[in-house]
């Protein structure tokens, strides 16, 4: 139960299956809250773009980072 919680999983969540699917449902699972915090962050820009508006947001492609040095 104690994996569940880091999780954020409340305790009155049930896993079906054993004990091992259900460890390796916790194991790869986004935490329920964190995925509520992601979603409740997007609603207002997939709003704007259900609705046609111009985005105030601006994605910039993810510079290259050398981690191997010569």
């Amino acid at each position: 139960r104690e994996m569940a919680r880091l999780q954020s999983f409340p305790d009155s969540f049930i896993f079906e299956g054993s004990m091992k699917k259900a460890m390796w449902q916790i194991g790869n699972a986004v935490p329920p809250r964190l995925a509520e915090c992601i979603g409740f962050a997007l609603i207002p820009y997939l709003t704007d773009i259900a609705l046609n508006k111009p985005s105030l947001v601006t994605v910039k492609p993810p510079e290259q980072i050398q981690l191997v040095f010569d």
